[in-house]
């Protein structure tokens, strides 16, 4: 049985946390106006750095010792309590700034609770501190490893580096080239091993063989990981089938559409990580499958025999550890940048064959300790590593394979709080960088630096943990943006080392069964997700959550509007209105200043004005969709808006109305929207001008890759876009007044030389009612719908 551990890194970040709220510009600004006694908070933060300083030390002793787990079990509570406080304080005084409150009553009966909270705060913890010294506990200054230079990581980690696997995967494709008759119409091939043995990478070697790929008509990946939900799974094969997510969700229908596909196709299927041995369930997951043609192949890759007797129709091919040269020349690719690095050190060669002989022939661990000792020649650290204590540990007492716990220990805090925040997470779960980091964010777990913004920070630190193997890239062929999950004994670490700090909840809530009116009691809430609810209204009380950072409404249909004070949440960061139902923008938008993703602005026939509103938001970052500039009254307004100076927005989508009632506006209102040169996308729907301005075109845009006019309908004229240098990809479709594209399109000549559409691969003319002429000179990929007539003019 594991040991019940308690994270001590997980404290010695949180007491990291809390410093930087006593420290913060609001509450030390907030008590010198209050009659709070300053010095209690200055004696709390002395009583944290007393604390901070035997942490290192009580996280290495509580293996050996229960006291010490105790102790420390004690010391999580009272912190606990002195984060809340703190709460308290920074949300009062969030409060205080957006109301610009003085002194009242309620002021000061918060000042007298808070002052009794923290005397009993402060008791509590000297008590603890007593106690340090009878358990052994010392102040330890011990060196904090540093993370990698993030100029050095890449999440674009090379999975398919792989050794010692050759005879498994020509033994593999062998089964599933060969098409010899048997009983069975679906040959289902098991992969056994234990975890950590690299049966997921022997799969996608497999997977992604040429000859593999041109012996079957489709072919598809699920991880199904512990639990096996028929339903789920069959919508994660229909969406790898058809390279879209699935929103089927009675199984029946599902199954009927996915025998479809499946068809008289020879297909090739992989289940990874399967645990279900219930054959009664595979009976009724694999009915589609017996639709497709004989020569189909299923991989299943699993921990448990049981499993492939229950699902194989073949014996079972069980992964063996690898040979101990085959895990060095591993360990090796992960710990040294290149050949030189280990020739110019050869002691380090001497210590790292030891470590990698500790690692049991297990890639994962010899990928773990890898990447830990990446660019480290310190012969001190590695040394350090081999004669860990934590070695010692048998498998059987930690749960957990010493070299990933090495992994782990040698992580800096910050990172191990954020690689611990992440046992929230299932076995086999999947997300995205930019949602785990809003996650991390919102738990204060980001350390500002420089002049990085927090989001910047969170992607430095989950690179690294990339790097360190902690993370993996899911193979994934229908998600616009890369999806990661963790191996399963890595989630294990994980929950592990963050002992009850973090809480998973098994089990899906619809937020529609949560009372919204009590959303006044999570005042100390920095996240909020109710993505596909159908939730119609958010409670003015959602004003008051001063301390929110990131609400995400996407696909909340039945949302009309927001509330009217929404302009209090001055904490607010990431804003996603996708797919929402809104009409308008709420007043006073101007004020969220530190918002960096705002997905989507609207405009409505009253509130055309409220465009200048965005000219507060100069740290807007990503995708900007602006509907409704139809409702625009004065062109002012709209160079008010200073898109020219957003120099973080990547994709900008500006859409008018069916209704033009004035051509000359538009034509003024899209000429003050000007952006700023860093732009790579540009969408413009239903505009009403008949040309274009002059920016449009100009290849000062030199970043600007993918451009699409759509329903232009009175615009006689397209820009010289010929002049973009990096234009990758034009569509443009139902420009109905446009009766020729000639010269003017490929921009003016410099120097007695005309070098158009220097990087074009892409070009979509669709649905032109009139009869065109086109000159294009460079095009890889052309398709034209309705068009009268077309004439291509080489060069």
């Amino acid at each position: 049985m594991a040991l019940e551990l308690v994270g001590g890194a997980f404290l010695s970040s949180f007491v990291s946390v809390l410093f930087d709220r006593l420290a913060s510009r609001q509450v030390v600004d907030f008590i010198s106006k209050q009659k709070v006694n300053y010095g209690l908070l200055r004696k709390l933060k002395m009583k944290l750095l007393s604390v901070n300083a035997v942490l290192d030390d009580a996280e290495d002793k509580q293996f050996r010792n229960p006291n010490v787990r105790e102790w420390l079990d004690e010391l999580k509570h009272a912190l606990y309590v002195a984060g809340d406080l703190l709460d308290e304080i920074t949300t009062e005084a969030l409060g205080s700034q957006v109301h610009d409150l003085s002194s009242t009553n309620s002021t000061f009966e918060f000042d007298k609770s808070m002052e009794h909270k923290l005397f009993e705060t402060l008791e509590r913890l000297e008590l603890i501190m007593k106690e340090k010294d009878e358990i052994g506990l010392k102040e330890s200054f011990k060196d904090k490893p540093q993370p990698a230079r993030s100029l050095e990581v890449s999440s674009l980690v090379n999975d398919f580096d792989v050794y010692g696997r050759e005879e498994d995967k020509k033994f593999i494709i062998n089964l599933l080239l060969s098409d010899n008759a048997t009983d069975d119409k679906l040959s289902v091939v098991p992969v056994v091993g234990m975890g950590g043995i690299g049966k997921t990478t022997l799969a996608q070697l497999v997977y992604n063989d040429e000859r593999v790929k041109l012996h079957f008509d489709l072919q598809a990946w699920v991880c199904v990981s512990v639990e096996f939900d028929i339903l789920r799974t069959t919508q994660k094969l229909y969406g790898s089938i058809t390279s879209q997510s699935c929103g089927v969700t009675e199984l029946d229908l599902l199954q009927v559409k996915l025998k479809e596909l499946l068809t008289d196709k020879k297909f090739l299927l992989v289940l990874d990580d399967v645990w279900n041995e219930n054959n009664i369930d595979w009976d009724v997951f694999k009915r589609p499958f017996e639709s497709g043609a004989r020569g189909s192949k299923t991989i299943v890759t699993t921990r448990i025999e049981s499993v492939s007797s229950v699902m194989g129709t073949v014996a079972s091919h069980r992964l063996m550890q690898m040979s101990e040269e085959d895990c060095w020349l591993l360990f090796a690719k992960h710990a040294f940048k290149n050949a030189d690095v280990l020739r110019s050190n050869p002691n380090l060669e001497v210590i790292g064959r030891q470590i990698v002989g500790k690692c049991k022939g297990l890639p994962l661990a010899a990928k773990s300790l890898g990447g830990l000792l990446r660019s480290e020649l310190s012969i001190g650290k590695w040394e350090n590593v081999l004669k860990s204590d934590l070695w010692d540990l048998s498998d059987r007492e930690m749960n957990i394979l010493p070299a990933l716990w090495l992994s782990y220990h040698h992580l800096p805090s910050h990172l191990k709080r954020c690689f611990a925040y992440c046992s929230i997470f299932p076995k086999g779960y999947e997300f995205k960088r930019s949602e785990l980091v809003l996650l991390w964010m919102a738990e204060d777990l980001l350390q500002p630096k420089n002049k990085k913004t927090l989001e910047e920070i969170g992607e430095d630190y989950f690179d690294i943990l990339i790097s360190r193997s902690f993370f993996q890239h899911l193979f994934d062929n229908y998600h616009h943006d890369p999806i990661y999950t963790m191996h399963d004994l890595i989630n294990d670490l994980a929950k592990v080392v963050s002992g009850d700090f973090c809480i998973r909840l098994e089990e899906e809530e619809s937020i529609n069964n949560i009372t919204i009116l009590r959303i006044r009691n999570l005042k100390h809430l920095r996240h909020l997700d109710l993505s596909r609810s159908s939730i119609e209204k958010l409670p003015d009380t959602l004003c008051s959550l001063y301390n929110l950072q990131t609400l995400v409404l996407r696909n909340c249909g039945a949302i009309s509007k927001l509330p009217s004070h929404f302009g209090r949440l001055i904490n607010l960061r990431h804003l996603d209105l996708r797919g929402t139902g809104l009409k308008e923008m709420p007043p006073k938008m101007g004020k969220l200043k530190d918002l960096q993703v705002l997905t989507d602005f609207i405009l409505d026939k009253h509130s055309g004005y409220n465009i200048a509103e965005l000219k507060e938001l100069q740290n807007l970052r990503g995708t900007l969709h602006i509907s409704g500039l139809h409702n625009i009254i004065h062109v002012g307004d709209a160079l008010e808006a200073n898109m020219r100076d957003k120099k973080n927005l990547t994709e900008l989508v500006l859409k008018w109305g069916d209704d033009i009632e004035d051509s000359q506006k538009d034509r003024e209102v899209l000429d003050k929207l000007q952006p700023h040169e860093n732009l790579k996308e540009l969408v413009i729907e239903f505009y009403g001008g008949t040309r274009f301005p002059d920016w449009l075109g100009d290849e000062s845009f030199s970043h600007l890759a993918y451009v699409r006019f759509s329903d232009c309908n009175f615009c006689c004229f397209l820009p010289p876009l010929g002049q973009l240098p990096s234009l990758r990809t034009l569509w443009i479709q139902r420009l109905n007044e446009v009766v020729s594209i000639g010269p003017e399109f490929y921009g003016s000549i410099r120097n007695g030389v005309l070098r158009p559409f220097r990087s074009l691969k892409e070009l979509r003319i669709m649905n032109m009612n009139g009869v065109i002429l086109v000159v294009i000179r460079k095009v890889e990929f052309f398709l034209i719908f309705v068009v009268s007539i077309l004439v291509i003019v080489p060069s």
